[in-house]
């Protein structure tokens, strides 16, 4: 499997499918190459022209999550950031990962104690922190899906069992080159499982102290998720840089690494306009790698002068986020006057409230920046030390020249030794689920649950023990020992009488003429009358529906499409009084409601809830 692929490249949809004729693949084509360069609507509209002519099930698969694709590249540069790009390097593929500032820690070749190699030339290192308390990996399983791992340290040498990082974070896709940040608060990572703009996207996922557990992971967003495979993010241990590693305007077998200047908090604003969002995607560097130097002479001040020339790069950077919404709050209010469209009109007021409240929020950003460089200058001042110039008061000649951005410095660093690291191997579960083997197999342990309703297949009540055998392949075999002593045995466990019902024909075919149903509440025996009446009512107690509303005319594609993919329930329509809510349900299980729901966030579907139905 070749991770580092060019995303939506035609023939991944077409090279498995061949039943896509020729005048739809030159629209999959045409479609493709719109979206590769920022095109979605274009791109989208394409996609569905073909959807309506293809009846092969799998083809319309693809070409559906194609579409959805679109659909998020679009709603991505509703809230684009515009990061000042400090300097970009080419480097090679197999070890891209090496030109990445330093953390507590380093990179660890594969194989390693944790990872075996599967032979892919691109994942070809894990990243080991320096305390060594708690490792996190991606590792392919038996499809060969890479998923992410973590073990945490017990003693000198030996380490928890590997354990997934969760279910939110682990996708059908990969999930791959994952990296704790230096204070431990957040794991980031490269997906192509979860929602983005396609092939690799940038995620990062905060720890959550309180569940012990890592949250839902969040994309980084565009610019640093693109169109290309986004594979590496890190933030550097002195928060002045985030780096990343991607495909974009890079040839085959290379990467391109760029180093941003860090912001905790970057402004965010649309982005409409096609030839702006691939000037912003390309990452340029807004200074040169190699800028002129000018001198500054402040005797006895050097650490003071450092930090004074980051708090004016702060200041200049701040400056430009609010120039930038001032520009497209105009736009916005240009397109409000000028146009007669009035769903135009609508889309330009909701950006111009939108902007506006952005537009207060840097203000008070950049005047709070500005006033830490004036209190700074006030310092140098009181110390008899003439401050550096800033550029308002500099003359145009110097200020060409003079440089107050930082420039990241590329230095490529070595692979670490891989320590000693034992891990514990888990108790292999027991498979408690019904089967017929070669040989019957006795459950382990010999218990019933204590929670809620389970079923049983009673064979016989013996006076000694059987030994597997007597069971002619039925598993899992329970001996129950009663009250008189003697030995009830019971094959199965099951949660629901349908399940138990089913699988009694195939006992009773294995010469179990007599074998019937009992049944346990709470571990202890009950008639199967009173366990079934518990059981329905505990199916009628958690009926759920998944809500949507505030979609007039329609759900969204996306959010047909999520639904269709994670359940088969059907979807209904009520209206009253005005208000729109489409209802899909009901589910039996919260969980499953939930897992929907989860879904649907994940691709901007707004106005969801929950809602339990009364019986």
């Amino acid at each position: 499997m070749r991770l580092f692929r060019r995303f939506i490249s035609i023939s991944f949809i077409i090279t498995a499918l061949p039943l896509v004729m020729k005048g739809q693949e030159d629209l999959l084509e045409k479609a493709g190459s719109y979206q590769r360069v920022y095109r979605f609507a274009e791109a989208a509209d394409l996609y569905r022209d073909v959807l309506g002519t293809v009846t092969d099930t799998v083809l319309k698969s693809r070409i559906e999550q194609r579409i959805l694709v679109c659909e998020n590249g679009g709603n991505f540069m509703h809230y684009a950031s515009r990061p000042i790009v400090s300097a970009r390097k080419n480097v090679p593929a197999n070890d891209f990962y090496l030109w990445f500032p330093e953390l507590d820690g380093g990179w660890v070749s594969i194989p390693n104690a944790l990872v075996s190699n599967r032979g892919n030339k691109y994942m070809s290192a894990t990243f080991f922190p320096e305390d060594l308390q708690r490792i996190v990996y991606s590792v392919p399983d038996e499809t060969g899906q890479w998923d992410i791992y973590e073990v945490r340290r017990i003693s000198d040498t030996l380490w928890s069992e590997p354990l997934p990082a969760g279910p939110e974070l682990n996708t059908h896709g990969n999930e791959i080159l994952p990296v704790i940040s230096a204070d431990g608060q957040k794991l980031w990572f490269a997906s192509d499982g979860l929602p983005g703009l396609g092939g690799y996207d940038l995620f990062v996922s905060r720890w959550n102290e309180s569940e012990k557990k890592w949250d839902a992971p969040e994309n980084l967003g565009f610019p640093y998720s693109s169109t290309s495979d986004d594979v590496l993010y890190m933030e550097s241990a002195d928060s002045k840089w985030s780096v990343l590693a991607s495909t974009r305007d890079a040839a085959e077998g290379t990467v391109n690494i760029y180093a941003l200047e860090f912001s905790a908090n970057p402004i965010k604003t649309q982005l409409s306009d096609v030839s702006e969002i691939q000037k912003t995607a390309r990452l340029e560097p807004s200074v040169a790698e190699t800028p002129k130097k000018k001198e500054v002479s402040v005797a006895g001040a050097s650490t003071r002068t450092g930090e004074y020339a980051a708090a004016v790069a702060e200041m200049k950077r701040l400056r430009r986020e609010y120039q930038n919404i001032l520009e497209d709050l105009e736009k916005n209010r240009l397109l409000y006057e000028g146009s007669e469209d009035v769903a135009q009109q609508n889309a330009a007021a909701q950006q111009i409230q939108r902007l506006e409240t952005e537009s207060l929020k840097a203000k008070m950003n950049l005047d709070q920046s500005t006033a830490r460089v004036r209190e700074a200058e006030m310092d140098f001042l009181k110390k008899g030390i003439m401050p550096p110039v800033i550029d308002e008061d500099m003359p145009k000649e110097d200020a060409e020249e003079e440089n107050l951005h930082p420039v990241y410095a590329f230095t490529r660093h070595s692979l670490i030794d891989a320590p000693q690291i034992t891990t514990l191997v888990p108790e292999p579960e027991f498979d408690f689920g019904f089967r017929i083997l070669p040989k019957s197999e006795f459950a382990k342990p010999q218990t019933i649950p204590d929670e809620g309703i389970s079923y049983q297949i009673q064979l016989m009540v013996l006076s000694s023990e059987a030994g597997p055998e007597k069971f002619k392949g039925i598993s899992p075999i329970f001996g129950n020992v009663l009250a008189s002593g003697k030995i009830q045995y019971c094959a199965g466990l099951f949660r629901t009488f349908s399940e138990a019902s089913a699988a009694l024909p195939k006992v009773k075919s294995k010469g179990f003429s007599s074998a019937f149903i009992v049944a346990f509440d709470s571990g202890k025996a009950t008639s199967v009358k009173n366990a079934r009446l518990k059981e329905n009512k505990a199916v009628k107690d958690a009926s759920f529906n998944v809500l949507i509303s505030g979609y007039t005319e329609g759900l969204p594609q996306t959010a047909k499409t999520v639904i269709s993919s994670t359940c088969t329930k059907d979807i209904a329509k009520s209206a009253s009084n005005g208000r729109v809510v489409f209802i899909i349900g009901p589910f039996n299980s919260k969980g499953e409601a939930e897992t929907l729901i989860s879904a649907l966030e994940a691709v901007g579907t707004e106005g969801v809830s929950l809602e339990t139905i009364a019986q």
